[in-house]
């Protein structure tokens, strides 16, 4: 199962982020993939993967893309928990993230 979905908002200044847009930014990139994960837990099986797309730009953040940024670093720390919580013998399927390159 892959999550793979984000939006971003670009701002050139902190001040003129609208909270709107972060509760849609969080929504979209982020809350997203818990209910995937959610539902996708009922017909996952042993070997079965789990992988959840992010961005280089949780480590190497841009000077425009903060709510953006930040919602990659909640993707890696959700995948992390995921993956620790997973791997176990009641539920043994694998979670991992990967970069998701895209240009437009």
């Amino acid at each position: 199962m892959i999550n793979n979905a984000a939006v971003q908002y670009p701002q050139d200044n902190f001040s003129n982020i609208d909270l709107d847009q972060v509760k849609i930014t969080y929504d979209t990139n982020v809350i997203s993939y818990f209910h995937i994960v959610l539902c996708a837990l009922k017909y996952l099986k042993e070997n079965d993967c789990i992988i959840n797309t992010s961005s280089v730009t949780a480590y190497r953040v841009s000077d425009y893309l903060v709510d953006y940024a930040s919602t990659k670093g909640a993707i890696f720390s959700l995948t992390r928990f995921l993956s620790k919580m997973l791997a176990n013998k009641n539920n043994p399927c694998h979670v991992n993230y990967c970069w998701s390159f895209l240009s437009t």
